[in-house]
């Protein structure tokens, strides 16, 4: 079986940790896009372990992993992950391999970024500093470096040469550091000796498809949220790759019949970083309590996330443009002690707006949410490992959160450990 576990809100959702959960029983793991600006982490044996481009599949012995067609992955990121997870007897899985279609996070990259964010001031998106925009930029201009050029680097001097023509004048006129063509060449020269043995003999697609013939089980990893997507988010201020789950089926290189199972996860609250909309946003002394509960701070950047609501519209949208079959809610003991809310719809403009997508991104800033407000729970859930075992406040809580996305709850997380989970559907059945 092909399933995709995606996020349903803003990224952060603890997609790693509920991948992490069914992991042995599977034995491909790909993750499909973005890169060093994900953070998955995941807790073993009380040992937290962050993950930023490596698949969350690594830690299991049996599990092939991937870093899938559409990703962009910084070389250099990528071995500092290997060598740290290795440090930490962490990296377990029987392979790593890396999609030649992939391609790389340049260092021209990662000045544009920074120089860019710098000059927009207050009008920044609020990237996480790691290239990936510009990346993303440079493949639709066609000057994208992939990691099959790795294996050819002696066709790259007049290819390097064409992008610093294009690239260097930007730099010089924020008043950057420009790169020369022996500077990228020599970074070339080196990241290929370690990368290259890294590149996948057979396609992923191929793999994939090969995996599933025989009755193995395949889980696709996205990265960041559905509101981040580049298509369905609040542009401008998302990221720059499909984030949704028709994305996966390009970043893995199947078609979307073969997907059997669509898992979206979304916490028991909300939560974004980096500047947009977000008509849930708490303040004050409770989102402080909120944030420091939930240890809502970047497994990437370690910026404190802005914490809200659970937001109705967002969830039916995310399940909708998703085509969710399956729910899983993280976070659920963050909660306790805390009377929660749900915003059921916005208002605006004297409008009920119950449709996330029918406002624009301007307009969502003006967006009233109204909510409903639940009685909340003041028990300690975290050794709950039934639904029938949860106090009745918190039964309410995560039946609205069903109710309101219109698809059936797979499990409920209510702790950070493994077995601190309520299964209530099994993933592979």
């Amino acid at each position: 079986m092909i399933v995709v576990v995606i996020g349903n809100q803003w990224g952060d959702e603890g997609k790693g940790r509920v991948i992490d959960n069914w992991g042995e029983q599977v034995s491909y793991f790909v993750r499909v896009q973005g890169g060093a600006n994900a953070g998955h982490s995941v807790i073993v044996g009380g040992k937290k372990i962050v993950l930023h481009l490596v698949p969350s599949g690594v830690t299991y012995h049996q599990a092939h992993c991937f870093l899938g067609n559409d990703m962009v992955i910084d070389p250099m990121a990528l071995i500092k992950e290997i060598d740290d997870l290795s440090a930490a007897e962490a990296y377990n899985c029987k392979s790593l391999g890396i999609s030649p279609l992939a391609h790389l996070v340049m260092p021209y990259c990662l000045e544009l970024e920074k120089l860019r964010e710098k000059a927009r001031d207050k009008n920044a998106i609020g990237t996480t500093g790691r290239g990936i925009g510009p990346t993303y930029e440079m493949r639709a201009r066609r000057l994208g470096i992939r990691v099959e050029h790795l294996r050819h680097l002696d066709i790259m001097p007049e290819y390097v040469k064409t992008i610093l023509n294009e690239l260097n004048p930007e730099i010089r006129h924020w008043g950057g550091k420009t790169f020369t063509q022996k500077d990228i060449l020599d970074f070339l020269e080196k990241v290929a000796a370690y990368l290259v043995p890294m590149i996948v003999k057979t396609p992923i697609s191929a793999t994939i498809c090969a995996a599933e013939a025989r009755g193995e089980n395949v889980l696709i990893e996205g990265a960041q949220g559905l509101a981040l997507d580049l298509t369905h988010g609040t542009y401008p201020f998302v990221t720059s790759s499909s984030t949704i789950a028709g994305g996966a089926c390009s970043g893995a290189g199947i078609g979307p019949t073969m997907i059997k199972k669509v898992i979206g996860v979304t916490k028991a609250y909300c939560t974004r970083v980096g500047a947009g909309p977000f008509p849930t946003k708490i303040n004050g002394e409770l989102a402080a309590k909120i944030q420091e509960r939930g240890k809502e701070f970047g497994a990437t950047t370690g910026r404190p996330r802005d914490v809200g609501w659970v937001d109705a519209t967002q969830l039916a949208h995310a399940a909708r443009i998703n085509g969710l079959t399956g729910l899983v809610i993280t976070k659920g003991d963050v909660l306790q002690g805390i009377e929660p809310q749900i915003c059921t719809h916005y208002v605006y403009q004297g409008r009920k707006i119950t449709n996330f997508d029918e406002l624009d991104c301007c307009e969502l800033f003006k967006a009233e949410p109204v909510y409903e407000t639940l009685a909340g729970f003041t028990e300690d859930i975290s050794g709950c490992r039934k639904f029938n075992d949860l106090p009745k406040g918190a039964q309410e809580l995560f039946s609205k959160i069903q109710k309101y996305s219109g698809v059936p709850i797979l499990a409920i997380s209510v702790g950070p450990e493994r077995h601190q989970i309520i299964i209530m559907r099994d993933l592979w059945q």
